[in-house]
């Protein structure tokens, strides 16, 4: 018989496919994931039972502008890199195609 994998070996038992690659993951759980992280933020932040319990006090005009351009800033930073990156992908592409010499 084989011997048994070592603890920490996570791939997938004999018989069983491996899980797909992770992609990228798509914007809408990105921005759903900002948009709840600002939401819980406001929530602990400008209630006063649960700011005096975690040391916190309540937030200026400076400090949402932060909180608004982070949240922001975390979804659509990475569109706009991965628009970019697919349209230097199409001009290598396309820069470097192979003619036949023929």
């Amino acid at each position: 018989t084989p011997p048994d994998p070592p603890p920490w070996d996570l791939s997938p038992p004999p018989g069983v496919a491996p899980p797909p690659p992770a992609g990228p993951t798509p914007a809408a759980p990105r921005a759903a994931a900002a948009v709840g992280s600002l939401v819980v933020l406001g929530v602990v932040v400008s209630v006063p039972g649960l700011s005096h319990f975690f040391g916190s006090r309540p937030l200026g005009p400076a400090a949402w502008t932060i909180a608004l351009a982070s949240a922001a800033g975390s979804v659509l930073v990475p569109l706009v890199v991965q628009v970019a990156a697919g349209t230097l992908r199409k001009v290598h592409l396309q820069d470097t195609r192979v003619q036949s010499a023929g």
